[in-house]
């Protein structure tokens, strides 16, 4: 219904984030690895990562919007920044912390953090 172009600032940041992708193409080649790897490690500790593929966006979905917060908040005491998205955003059951990977992203930094993941949701489902 309405249209508005976008802000200076925000073209100039799009097009030189472009320009970065253009000339260094392994960082997409790097992120869709450490994307991989991500989903490789939680699946192995049968966490549930959706069906996102190639993406650096990576969903687990745990299903219940409190146990939710909780791993969330625990992840945060734990230094990993990853938030919840609950009900009603989207459904109860589809209740789930977004992980947002990037190229700079280290494999252990991502090994450590599905690791410290799948700990907390141990702890949380022995607690219930």
């Amino acid at each position: 219904m309405f249209s508005v172009g976008m802000p200076p600032a925000q073209v100039g940041a799009a097009l030189a984030a472009l320009r970065i992708l253009e000339a260094e193409p392994e960082r997409s080649e790097k992120l869709r690895q450490n994307s991989a790897y991500f989903k490789e490690l939680a699946r192995g500790y049968g966490i549930n990562v959706g069906l996102a593929e190639d993406s650096g966006v990576v969903p687990v979905i745990i299903g219940n919007s409190l146990k939710t917060l909780a791993a969330s908040h625990q992840l945060f005491l734990n230094g990993i920044n990853a938030h919840p998205i609950l009900h009603p955003a989207v459904e109860e059951h589809q209740a789930r912390i977004r992980f947002f990977l990037t190229s700079q992203h280290s494999f252990e930094q991502i090994k450590t953090t599905v690791d410290t993941l799948a700990l907390i949701l141990k702890e949380l489902d022995a607690h219930q």
